[in-house]
């Protein structure tokens, strides 16, 4: 099986058993004919499911491969197009790869991850739309060596995919899922001027980061009914439930993990059963399209936990001083500050200057990658990697706000690290 996938250069044509095309790599591929740096990227891919191959690009130099596309061979026509449409979504949500190629028997379809949403319909379902096709015809068109060449592995392996303007429309920023939540997120907190209102800024950031451990299936079942009967989610509490059983919730909370992280400022107890309405219900109105309510359009299942970290940044940059590093550029310093092949996991970092931890970060998820790689790419236990946090990241901060950001961003990472199971039952931070 491949299809037309070899007609792009994605698969070696049928037949040519043992060839392989540099770039491409199995999300089966065995642990130890991979690179530390790209298997990384494969597992998080056997997190989402249904991928089939990452086309990697890949550096002289000592920088990680980039995921330049994910690859589906559908040519024995195993997902419908229903199917295809939540797998984009999925992705889309995730925000790994800019690119997902699906190949069938005749035909290639290009879907972008990296603009908006093109699965979203007014219906509240999601359908199948590819950006672009390519045809398999028995005559080869000059048209179609064109476009075939325009979406070839060739193009992806060095780059000038995206230097194509032709290719422009596939990706933009401001559409991309991440950007939307941050900036949806951002825009309501505006309407509650959360500046001037600190505690329902703080109870948004708590509302985005109990979705995200919901979502990823940390809560027990039928735990938020223990605060306000039937209750099954959060929002139910915001909707239904007074302020002691919010306060009591969020107090359980940060009993269980022994940090500040789902703290309140301390006039809290100003909260009133109207306001708290009000807030909830500005909160669940915020829509995306005007169409489905936001946080049932973005299940955090799939969202990277960085795109909590960006948005706790986004509250923190009003600071005097602040400055904050853009992430992709604290990893491309870390590439080469890091590289995979130089490390011994006795490596000590000290950022001394650490803002939002960006850096900090960044080298811990490394040395955890490189652990994992010198352990049979099994799963770290939450001792593991506290001995990790302590033995090797340190970082020095003048700006308490800072200071703190940087502490929930390196406890969100050792969360992205775990299991839901071992989170709730092992997971308690020390202050």
């Amino acid at each position: 099986m491949n299809g037309a996938l070899h007609t792009i250069g994605l698969l070696p044509k049928s037949g040519k058993a043992g060839v392989s095309v540099p770039g491409l790599v199995p999300v089966s591929a065995s642990e130890k004919l991979v690179r530390v740096d790209e298997q990384a990227a494969l597992l998080q891919a056997l997190g989402i499911g249904d991928i089939d191959y990452i086309f990697f690009r890949r550096f002289s130099d000592q920088r990680s491969s980039q995921v330049a596309a994910y690859v589906i061979d559908n040519s024995d026509e195993r997902f419908n197009h229903e199917q295809l449409a939540e797998i984009h979504k999925k992705l889309w949500l995730n925000g790994s790869a800019p690119l997902l190629y699906v190949g069938w028997e005749t035909r290639v379809d290009i879907l972008s991850c990296a603009r908006g949403p093109d699965f979203w319909q007014d219906t509240g379902t999601s359908r199948y739309q590819p950006a672009e096709q390519i045809e398999v015809a028995a005559q080869v068109s000059s048209a179609l060596l064109q476009k075939q060449q325009r979406f070839s592995a060739f193009r992806l392996s060095d780059g000038s995919f995206w230097d194509n303007p032709e290719n422009s429309h596939f990706a933009d920023a401001e559409k991309a899922a991440h950007r939307r939540l941050i900036n949806a997120v951002v825009e309501t907190d505006q309407e509650l001027d959360g500046k001037a209102n600190p505690l329902l800024r703080r109870l948004l950031l708590l509302t985005v980061l109990i979705k995200y451990l919901d979502d990823r299936g940390v809560f027990p079942a039928n735990w938020f009914a223990q605060f306000h009967r039937g209750a099954t989610t959060f929002f139910d509490i915001l909707q239904q439930g007074s302020p002691d059983e919010l306060r009591e919730l969020l107090g359980r909370l940060e009993r269980k993990f022994n940090g500040d992280a789902f703290a309140l400022p301390e006039d809290v107890q100003q909260l009133t059963t109207k306001s708290l309405r009000s807030f909830a219900d500005l909160v669940e109105a915020k829509t995306l399209r005007s169409q489905r309510y936001l946080w049932e359009q973005f299940s955090f299942r799939y969202l990277p936990v960085e795109v909590l970290s960006h948005l706790y940044q986004r509250f923190a940059q009003s600071g005097v001083g602040a400055v904050f590093t853009p992430p992709f550029v604290a990893g491309l310093m870390l590439d080469y500050a890091m590289p995979y092949a130089s490390l011994t996991g006795h490596e000590r970092i000290l950022d001394p200057t650490c803002g939002s931890g960006v850096f900090l970060v960044g080298a811990f998820r490394k040395l955890v990658h490189f652990w994992r790689s010198k352990n049979h790419w099994k799963q770290p236990d939450v001792p593991t990697l506290k001995a990790i946090l302590k033995k090797s990241i340190f970082g020095v901060e003048l700006q308490e706000e800072a200071a703190h950001l940087t502490i929930f961003n390196l406890a969100l990472a050792i969360c992205d690290a775990l299991q839901p199971n071992v989170i709730w039952k092992d997971l308690r931070f020390e202050k």
